[in-house]
Formats: structure tokens, C-alpha cells, sequence
């Protein structure tokens, strides 16, 4: 009785896992495209987040140089993007977030402002 495997079986053996691989290399292949993808969203919106940031801290030192009392002394106020927008600070809108900007004293009486980008 020889023994060992036939050609047969060899050949079976190399197609199951030629098929496994082509499966599992199908799925890796499909998971780095969506985790770049979600990388490159991320990147972009946190590029965005900056911008609403910095043009809501321009937004407010320009208001309180006007001396409008729009920030209080103590307290928040919530800056909707569209004013932003109308403001010509950034040149798109969305209705997805807005920007809390509040207002403490400090020791000497200064005003200090800070900015928190917040979802709707």
C-alpha cells in the first residue's frame, strides 16, 4: 500500500485554498479602502472644525471691540455657523453644529472666552 496523497487531492487542496485566500484578501482590501476613506473624512472635517473655530474667535473679538454686549460678562451664548456665514467668515454653511462661546472674569476682571464646537 503506497503511501501519500494523489494528484487529485492535491489539486483540491491548492484550489480550497486559493478560494480562502481570495476571500480573506477581498475583505482586507475592502477594509484599508473604508479605513482610508474614513481617515481622509476625518481629516477634512477636523480641518473644517478648525475654521469654524477660528472664525468664531474672530466673530467675537470683532463683537466685543463693537462694544455690542452680545457675549456677556459671565455666561454663553450659541453661535449659529449661518452667522459665520453672513459675517463672510467662512464661505459654507452647515446646520450641523454651532459654536458655544462662554465667557468668564478672570482674577483681574478680564474677560476670557472660550469656544466649543458642538453638535446640533
Amino acid at each position: 500500500m503506497k503511501k501519500g496523497f494523489t494528484l487529485i487531492e492535491l489539486l483540491a487542496v491548492i484550489v480550497i485554498l486559493s478560494l480562502v485566500a481570495l476571500i480573506v484578501g477581498t475583505g482586507v482590501t475592502n477594509i484599508i479602502k473604508k479605513s482610508k476613506k474614513d481617515l481622509s473624512d476625518i481629516e477634512e472635517n477636523s480641518a473644517q472644525r478648525k475654521l469654524i473655530i477660528d472664525a468664531a474667535k474672530i466673530w467675537a473679538t470683532n463683537e466685543l471691540a463693537k462694544n455690542n454686549n452680545t457675549i456677556p460678562d459671565e455666561g454663553c451664548i450659541n453661535l449659529e455657523i449661518s452667522t459665520l456665514k453672513n459675517a463672510k467668515l467662512i464661505n459654507f454653511d452647515t446646520t450641523d453644529y454651532y459654536v458655544k462661546v462662554c465667557s468668564t472674569l478672570n482674577e483681574d476682571d478680564n474677560q476670557i472666552l472660550t469656544y466649543e464646537l458642538t453638535n446640533h
